[in-house]
């Protein structure tokens, strides 16, 4: 039997535990009913108008209609985070969420910026791209098949009304399948670069000549297309442009070419440059 003071002793360190006991319990019960009264006061605060996104500015648009857009984007504030939180909030709204869908649903637009007025509005400012060529698929359906927009990196984004004469530069190739059309580039962009470059420079050495059309052919010739004559500027893929551009030039620049463009231009057939250091014309 143990002494009266063991017994005691061991009652209060009972009593002693028993109260921590008591204690611990209620600050953790007083902690979780200060985070769910926090939890409560955000969501009530998210949820006040004056937080809640009720304008939506949109600028930079043109060919693109403006409701499109808004729609897009209040598709993607509609719902809530945890169930609780608008995502029109101010402080948590999708923001990359929104920009990247629009870039996502839009092929025409190359870029955007989303920035806050004030705790209720945001301005979304689009960029679209500018229709600079056009790529229509084969020369021999040029009449039957439909044209697309490129932009200046030869990025295919939109469908192209008819358009009559040479109002855009035209590239013509099959390398592209039919449903692969928007969203994809007409040649890699560095070997777009090198074309657009060489049409840039050929239409300066050879003016008033004017390239039309760049048709690309499967055993990798480049074939420029002259308004008005019929003719074609012919070289291969693997030239090298720097070269067959100096080629030009000199041979432009010298008889018999040079009188020749000038008194018989619209009997021109062909100037080839596919063999290094020479070049090759023919009028009718």
């Amino acid at each position: 039997m143990k002494p009266r003071r063991e017994i005691f002793d061991s009652t209060k360190i009972r009593e002693i535990k028993k109260k921590k006991k008591r204690i611990l319990y209620a600050k953790i019960y007083l902690a979780i009913f200060v985070l769910i009264a926090i939890f409560i006061g955000l969501i009530l605060l998210s949820r006040h108008n004056k937080v809640l996104l009720d304008k939506i500015d949109i600028s930079g648009n043109n060919a693109i209609a403006t409701e499109d857009l808004r729609q897009v984007i209040d598709q993607e504030l509609a719902g809530n985070y945890l169930f609780f939180i608008p995502q029109r909030n101010i402080f948590v709204y999708p923001k990359r969420k929104i920009e990247r869908t629009i870039m996502e649903k839009f092929d025409r637009i190359s870029d955007i910026k989303i920035k806050i007025d004030n705790l209720k509005e945001i301005t979304v400012t689009v960029m679209e791209r500018e229709g600079k060529y056009l790529w229509c698929g084969s020369p021999e359906d040029e009449g039957g098949e439909k044209c697309y927009f490129a932009d200046k990196t030869g990025y295919i984004f939109d469908e192209a009304p008819n358009f009559s004469g040479n109002t855009y530069f035209k590239f013509y190739g099959v390398f592209l399948e039919p449903e692969e059309k928007i969203g994809e580039y007409i040649l890699p962009p560095d070997e777009f670069v090198r074309l657009i470059k060489f049409y840039e420079h050929a239409g300066t050495v050879l003016s008033p000549i004017k390239l039309t059309a760049l048709e690309i052919g499967d055993n990798g010739d480049y074939k420029f297309s002259i308004e008005g004559t019929g003719g074609n500027i012919i070289f291969k893929r693997d030239n090298d442009f720097e070269k067959i551009l100096e080629n030009l030039n000199s041979a432009a620049d010298a008889e018999p070419l040079k009188t020749d463009l000038k008194l018989k231009l619209k009997a021109l057939l062909y100037i080839d440059l596919r063999f290094d250091n020479k070049v090759y014309f023919k009028f009718q």
